[in-house]
């Protein structure tokens, strides 16, 4: 059964992408389902599936560039990480996933975190570089500014986020990347499912 179910669009003309995403929340957790179009020979579509704790437990990313297709899963269980079927002990301390060619998976340490307005905590997370596609282990602040900002600081880079109601980002910085609703009229290119 689902609970709640949000949708956004985000725009960055830094990165000259576009990104529907839809955020589905169930009783035994949540479910980020996206895809992005960068330029014009970029598309990205992936699904990211937390616990009720918020925790990543799986990640399915499909990459295209042009006539090249890539697929990325990672997995996260109580005793690490896997990247494509292969133990990733260097990661096994993340909590979070971090996709380098989106701001919704802020959502998942935001409301992981749950912190209070002054409230402030460093996390590892497990970051997909982009363009890269490499996974690596990188070290986050956030701090809660007021209800609806954060201070988000990842390798000594900081950004101002504000979000909405349910956390997901409507503001990335001096607008790397800005998020609307994403009504009717312009659907998520993907169905919400419920996670595995």
């Amino acid at each position: 059964m689902v609970d709640r179910s949000t949708s956004l669009r985000w725009t960055s003309d830094e990165l000259a992408s576009t990104e529907h995403l839809t955020l589905v929340e169930h009783v035994g957790g949540a479910q980020l389902r996206g895809r992005v179009r960068i330029g014009t020979d970029v598309t990205i579509d992936y699904r990211v599936e937390a616990d009720a704790g918020w925790r990543t437990r799986h990640v399915v990313a499909d990459v295209h560039v042009g006539a090249t297709a890539r697929s990325l899963e990672l997995r996260c269980d109580d005793v690490g990480w896997t990247v494509d079927g292969r133990a990733r002990p260097d990661l096994s301390v993340g909590l979070d996933v971090d996709l380098g060619w989106t701001p919704a998976t802020n959502t998942l340490a935001i409301r992981r975190l749950d912190l209070g307005i002054g409230g402030r905590a460093s996390i590892d997370a497990t970051w997909v570089r982009w363009p890269e596609l490499d996974v690596v282990r990188a070290r986050q602040t956030y701090e809660r500014l007021a209800v609806d900002r954060y201070r988000y600081d990842s390798g000594g880079q900081p950004y101002e986020l504000q979000v909405d109601q349910v956390g997901l980002v409507t503001r990335y910085g001096d607008d790397l990347w800005t998020g609307r609703p994403d009504g009717p009229e312009s659907a998520s290119p993907v169905d919400p499912q419920p996670p595995d």
